[in-house]
C-alpha cells in the first residue's frame, strides 16, 4: 500500500496463496473469475532485491530489471539505447536464435524515420500508414501489417431521444460506407469489424457480419421509424424537428476528423444532417454526446472488452447501453473457466450486440512492422504481443531462402 500500487484492486478476490515444492504457486481465489490469468501478466517483482527498499519508484531495480524471459538486460545507457541478450539460463531448452537485441530510442518520428532510410535499424515497430510512403521511397524495406491494438466506431448515445429508437440506429448503420472509409481515411490499412472483439481473436463470432452498406434500406428504416423530408429541403423531419445529429471528434489525431468529415458527407445522402464538435481527448470521456468517434483498445481478456458495454459499468458504459441478457452472459464469461464454453459466450454477446446497435462499428485500423531482413518463425499478428515471439525468429537470405546464422544481433527502434 505505500508504494500505491495502482491495481491492487485486481488482486483482492486472491483468497490465499500456496506453494507446492519449488515450481508450483497455488492461488485460491475467492470465487471464480475466468480472467485472472491475464490479469498475472506484470512484471516480476523479486523480493530478494526489493523487499528492503522503501520506496519502489526510486529503486536501482528499475533501471537495472532481472526477469525470467528468454532475454536478459545487459546495458541501458543515458541515451535510451537498451541492449539485451540471449538467456543462457533461460527456463526452456529452447534458446533464442538471436544473441542480441539492441532498442534505440528517437526523439521523434521524423528522426526515427530518417534512421530508417540511413539503415541504422533492421526492425521499426508501430509504422502508421503516413509512413509507408517514405519508408518505401528511401531502401528495400520490408513491411509486415500486424492488427493494430484498437478499432475506430461512432458510439451512440442512447439516452438521446432520436437515437434510442434501434430503427434509427440501424438506418444510420447502412448509411455509413465503411469501404470507402478504409479506402479513403485509412489509406486502405484497416479491416472492418462488427463488434467489440478482435478480429483475430477467438471471442470474435465471425459469422457477424459487417453492417451492409445500403442507402434504401436506410431510407426505409427511418421512414419505418416516422423521420420522412415533409417541407422538400432534403432533410428529414418529425413532429416539426429536422433530424440533426452532432458528432463529437477527439483531438488524438487527424483520423478521427477525417473518418467524422467522411460520415457527415455519407448521412447526408438519408436525408441526416451533421455537426462535427471538437474536443480535447482528455476531456473526451467526461462530456456528454449525443454519437462521438472513439479509438476503443481491445484489452488482454474478452471481459475487459465488455466492460463497454455492460450496464453496470459506471462512466465506461460510453453509450449508456443496458441488455441483461449481454450483462447476464458476461458475468457468466466471467466465471467460466472452459475456454470453449466461453467463446460459445463471447460469440452470442457479440451478435446481441451488433444486433442492438448501441455504436456503429466502423474498422480496425492495422498498424506496420518494418524490417530490413525477412524472418522465418516471426508471426507478427499483433503489436500487444510483438514481443513474445522474438526468441524463436531465424534471418532468411533472400536469394537462398536460407537461414543466416552469422546475423544473430539485431537493431530495433522504439520512437518516444
Amino acid at each position: 500500500p505505500k508504494n500505491s500500487f495502482p491495481w491492487a484492486k485486481r488482486y483482492e478476490l486472491i483468497n490465499r496463496i500456496e506453494s507446492e515444492g519449488d515450481y508450483i504457486l497455488r492461488m485460491v481465489l475467492k470465487h471464480p473469475f475466468a480472467p485472472f490469468m491475464s490479469r498475472l501478466a506484470l512484471e516480476i517483482a523479486p523480493r530478494h532485491l526489493l523487499e528492503d527498499v522503501e520506496e519502489l519508484r526510486n529503486a536501482s531495480f528499475n533501471q537495472r530489471p532481472v526477469g525470467s524471459g528468454p532475454f536478459k538486460l545487459v546495458d541501458w545507457t543515458e541515451d535510451n539505447t537498451i541492449t539485451l541478450d540471449a538467456n543462457r539460463k533461460y527456463f526452456r531448452k529452447d534458446r533464442p536464435i538471436l544473441d542480441r537485441l539492441i532498442f534505440k530510442a528517437y526523439p521523434d518520428r521524423q528522426v526515427a524515420l530518417q534512421a530508417i532510410a540511413l539503415g541504422e535499424m533492421d526492425i521499426a515497430l508501430g509504422l502508421a500508414a503516413s509512413d509507408l510512403l517514405f519508408v518505401g521511397k528511401s531502401r528495400p524495406f520490408r513491411v509486415y501489417p500486424a492488427a493494430g491494438a484498437f478499432y475506430y466506431a461512432v458510439i451512440l448515445n442512447l439516452n438521446d431521444q432520436t437515437l434510442k429508437d434501434v430503427k434509427v440506429r440501424k438506418a444510420l448503420d447502412h448509411a455509413i460506407n465503411r469501404s470507402s472509409i478504409i479506402e479513403n481515411q485509412l489509406k486502405g490499412h484497416g479491416q472492418m469489424c462488427s463488434g467489440p472483439f478482435e478480429i483475430n481473436s477467438w471471442a470474435y463470432n465471425p459469422n457477424v457480419k459487417p453492417t451492409s452498406y445500403d442507402i434504401e434500406r436506410a431510407k426505409e428504416l427511418l421512414a419505418q421509424a416516422g423521420w420522412v423530408d415533409t417541407d422538400g429541403d432534403a432533410i428529414l423531419d418529425k413532429d416539426g424537428e429536422a433530424f440533426e445529429i452532432s458528432i463529437t471528434v477527439p483531438n488524438i489525431s487527424d483520423t478521427p476528423e477525417r473518418i467524422a468529415k467522411a460520415i457527415k458527407t455519407q448521412l447526408i445522402k438519408i436525408g441526416v444532417k451533421v455537426t462535427l464538435e471538437y474536443i480535447d481527448d482528455s476531456e473526451l470521456y467526461e462530456t456528454p454526446f449525443q454519437a462521438a468517434i472513439f479509438m476503443l483498445s481491445f484489452g488482454d481478456d474478452p471481459d475487459d472488452k465488455c466492460r463497454p458495454w455492460h450496464s453496470k459499468s459506471g462512466n465506461t458504459n460510453l453509450a449508456s447501453y443496458e441488455n441483461r441478457f449481454v450483462d447476464d452472459l458476461a458475468n457468466i464469461g466471467r466465471q467460466e473457466k472452459d475456454l470453449e464454453k466461453r467463446k460459445i459466450i463471447y460469440h452470442k454477446i457479440h451478435e446481441m450486440i451488433h444486433d442492438d446497435c448501441p455504436a456503429i462499428f466502423l474498422a480496425t485500423a492495422f498498424e506496420y512492422i518494418g524490417s530490413n531482413y525477412r524472418f522465418r518463425n516471426d508471426r507478427f499478428s499483433s503489436m500487444l504481443h510483438f514481443l513474445t515471439t522474438m526468441k524463436d525468429w531465424q534471418i532468411v537470405d533472400d536469394e537462398e531462402e536460407s537461414v543466416v546464422p552469422e546475423r544473430r544481433e539485431m537493431v530495433g527502434l522504439s520512437a518516444d
